[in-house]
């Protein structure tokens, strides 16, 4: 195996041997998403076009109030701290 190869095989085992709140280092969160984004925002996952298709859904959102409850949620746990309402 040639010298860079290695490297990317080191690299790559790396990521994904470690825990991702161990790679935080304690100066951040791990927050997961149990569901695919589809399911948070409330909509039917397409079979194709799914950036499109959230973004028009994203789009829908005239307020705070207009998001729905489970991206609500997820944003809380993400920036709680920044969300005042």
């Amino acid at each position: 195996m040639d010298c860079f190869r290695q490297e990317y095989f080191n690299f790559s085992y790396h990521l994904y041997s470690v825990f991702p709140a161990d790679a935080l280092e304690g100066k951040g969160k791990v927050v997961q998403m149990h569901e695919n984004v589809e399911d948070e925002v409330g909509y039917t996952a397409p079979s194709s076009e799914k950036p499109l298709r959230a973004f028009q859904e994203a789009s829908k959102w005239t307020d705070w109030n207009s998001v729905p409850e489970g991206w609500k949620t997820k944003m809380k746990d993400i920036f709680g701290e920044y969300i005042t309402s």
